[in-house]
């Protein structure tokens, strides 16, 4: 495909001012962006994802780490809403062949070891991914919404764990 087909992409500020995007290579020997670039910038700035076109009940994300160890591999970010629930993400760069295929494989495996594990395994686990002593993964969570109540969001991050998979509601697809 010639570059010359797509228009050229603006980004525009708030005062107005605009900025002609161009096209970096994400392939061969000038390339600088991998997987581990998009796991910080989701990491990072989590509104970036669409989860409120899938399903609202998940908006609000908090990144809570990277690399978390599973018995399936490391999982590459995971996040949790200040209601509990819990959301994986897995990055694959589009030129990988494999990207939907094994992210979507990665994802079962890693959902299906998080249902074999209970709060404290979670808990154990974020806290020596993160350094955090305490009950890390609701000290996370606190940080951004200090409304969040312990003892609900540990059992609703329980339920979330003994589901082991998110199923879209009616009409989320």
């Amino acid at each position: 495909m010639s570059e010359t087909q797509y228009a050229a992409p603006l980004f525009v500020d708030h005062d107005g001012a605009a900025v002609l995007l161009e096209r970096v290579p994400v392939a061969g020997s000038d390339a600088s962006y991998n997987e581990a670039f998009i796991q910080d910038l989701v990491f990072d700035h989590p509104r970036a994802l669409p989860v409120s076109e899938i399903d609202r009940a998940y908006e609000g994300l908090v990144p809570v780490c990277k690399e978390l160890n599973t018995a399936a591999g490391p999982l590459d970010v995971l996040y949790v809403t200040p209601q509990g629930r819990l959301v994986i993400v897995e990055a694959k760069l589009w030129r990988n062949p494999e990207a939907r295929r094994k992210v979507v494989g990665q994802i079962l495996d890693y959902a299906k070891e998080l249902s074999r594990w209970d709060y404290s395994d979670l808990q154990r686990e974020v806290s020596r991914v993160t350094n955090r002593k305490g009950n890390a993964l609701y000290s996370i969570v606190r940080e951004k919404d200090s409304s969040v109540e312990e003892a609900a969001f540990v059992d609703e991050v329980s339920r979330s764990l003994a589901r082991g998979l998110w199923v879209p509601k009616k009409g989320a697809y």
